[in-house]
């Protein structure tokens, strides 16, 4: 017999969207609350980031739109159902 351990959250769980520069590693944390999406470069170098013109900015910003929906549609009574993300098991290090 085996068993299996899952780990799922729920939307409410996500409480902010980080991004880390590519150039120089700094992360900048914004809440799901105050996310705009307005973010052109980073704040410790200055490189420029063209996220306007990027579908990965595009993506993030509906992510968060729908993180933000299902937050508020999991604690509605009508819904016949909850929405949960399983997480990927991490790996221990060596």
């Amino acid at each position: 017999m085996t068993s299996q351990v899952k780990k799922t959250i729920d939307a409410t769980d996500i409480c902010a969207v980080e991004v880390e520069c590519t150039g120089c590693g700094f992360r900048a944390t914004w809440p799901l609350a105050a996310w705009s999406g307005n973010f052109m470069s980073c704040s410790n170098c200055k490189r420029q980031w063209p996220v306007g013109q990027h579908r990965a900015h595009e993506a993030l910003t509906e992510l968060v739109r729908s993180l933000r929906e299902l937050a508020s549609v999991n604690n509605e009574s009508d819904i016949p159902f909850c929405v949960r993300f399983e997480l990927v098991e991490l790996k221990e290090k060596p």
